[in-house]
């Protein structure tokens, strides 16, 4: 699931957040995608339980505040 950030200096900052948090997210930046369409890719799978989404989505929220 991609989420566009546009530049490759937020997505690279979201990314090391994330990851400082425990949560792996990868940064794609050019020349994958276009210019101005950086962006973080999450993954997640079948074994993925409704507390590691919760964790997600709480590491995002904390990156933003």
């Amino acid at each position: 699931m991609p989420w566009v950030l546009g530049s490759e200096a937020d997505a690279l900052r979201l990314a090391a957040n994330l990851r400082e948090r425990g949560v792996h997210a990868v940064a794609i930046r050019p020349p994958t995608v276009p210019e101005g369409t950086s962006r973080i890719r999450f993954a997640f799978t079948a074994r993925h339980t409704e507390d590691d989404v919760a964790r997600a989505i709480d590491a995002v929220l904390d990156s933003f505040t």
